[in-house]
């Protein structure tokens, strides 16, 4: 093959232009370091770029997560009951999860919607091995048949309809179909308004589990129709223990 090479630049095959960044980088292959870089990084091998497929790191919070009721700490007084409920197949169709940031309200909600998913279950200690508990895991892919709905961005009237329109389809899969509605103090009263019928009467395989900071700012009339679970943050000594059992996983 023909070669050309201009000021500063070694010979380089006439062909490059076609593929300019295989070309340079056969002539200059990357660095160990960059090669070992962050996941998606490209290399050269045997003359063609490949993906390389590196772990990406995930933070604490997730990389911790509780995945079941037993593995939520500092909230005796909630995965007790909810423990209990599971057991005597007493799931009450509509939950109100309240307290401060950070002290496990979301990943409560979804831990009960995979007990109530799990294969097994309802069940206080899902499998954690079926399509459903695998989907429902802490960083799992998920399920149609839970829906994660953010208030903050979902709080007007028609998306209240809309939500109310969808819920009346079985689930697809799965033995329920649950809503999980986050930050739900944002919900404006026209639009609890018109999910209250919903909220009082559902169909049998609908569940509801609110989970706000502000419980106080939910409508009254939704409030007075669902079990209320108050959070609180955890108790110094749990939190120690928790920390130090993270610490000494990690390495550090």
């Amino acid at each position: 093959m023909r070669s050309a090479a201009g000021p500063g630049l070694s010979r380089v095959p006439l062909g490059w232009a076609q593929t300019p960044r295989a070309a340079l980088l056969s002539l200059n292959p990357p660095r160990a370091g960059r090669q070992q870089g962050q996941a998606g990084s490209e290399r050269v091998r045997e003359g063609s770029f490949v993906k390389e497929d590196l772990p990406v790191s995930l933070a604490l919070y997730r990389k911790y997560r509780p995945g079941t009721l037993a593995e939520v700490k500092g909230q005796e007084h909630v995965t007790g009951p909810l423990r209990q409920a599971l057991l005597n197949g007493k799931v009450h169709h509509a939950y109100l999860f309240s307290g401060p940031r950070g002290c496990g309200k979301t990943s409560s909600a979804r831990i009960l919607a995979r007990a109530l998913q799990c294969e097994q279950g309802p069940t206080p200690d899902p499998c954690g091995v079926c399509d459903r508990c695998v989907g429902l895991a802490p960083n799992g892919a998920g399920t149609l048949d839970v829906i994660e709905i953010d208030a903050a961005s979902n709080n007007r009237v028609d998306d209240a309809r809309d939500l109310r329109e969808r819920a009346f389809y079985a689930p697809v899969a799965s033995r329920y179909k649950v809503y999980i509605i986050d930050e739900a103090h944002m919900v404006t009263d026209a639009a609890f308004n018109a999910l209250l019928k919903l909220v009082e009467e559902p169909p049998e395989f609908l569940r509801f589990i609110f989970a706000t900071t502000e419980p106080e700012k939910v409508l009254p009339t939704i409030r007075s129709r669902t079990h209320h679970y108050p959070f609180r943050l955890m108790p110094r000594g749990d939190l120690t223990a928790l920390l130090e059992d993270i610490v000494r996983q990690e390495g550090v």
